[in-house]
């Protein structure tokens, strides 16, 4: 990975309002790591594990079946879902979780 690919990709999560739904910056991350491939291999997997750690962080669960997300990060992959579009299937794959009360 290049230098260029990680201030690109800085500089696209920083644009996101800190108040902004988190699957904004999410599906960016996820977007840009799959389809543009800065790695030489495991891109896909880098770009799924960043975006579930990004909403993880922001206290939401993966509710998506394993075989629906990796369908979705394959329509990345291949081009056949935009940045809107991964989005929004990001947020079809997370739920808000509530913490146990003690």
């Amino acid at each position: 990975m290049n230098r260029e690919f990680l201030v690109e990709l800085s500089k696209t999560l920083r644009a996101t309002p800190a108040d902004a739904d988190p699957a904004i910056p999410a599906g960016r991350a996820l977007y840009f790591l799959v389809f543009r491939q800065p790695f030489w291999d495991c891109n896909k997997r880098t770009g799924w594990s960043v975006c579930a750690m990004i909403m993880t962080a922001m206290g939401f669960a993966q509710v998506l079946p394993d075989e629906q997300v990796e369908s979705l990060v394959l329509q990345v992959e291949n081009g056949q879902v935009d940045e809107a579009e991964t989005i929004e299937g990001v947020r079809r794959a997370f739920r808000p979780y509530r913490a146990k009360r003690r």
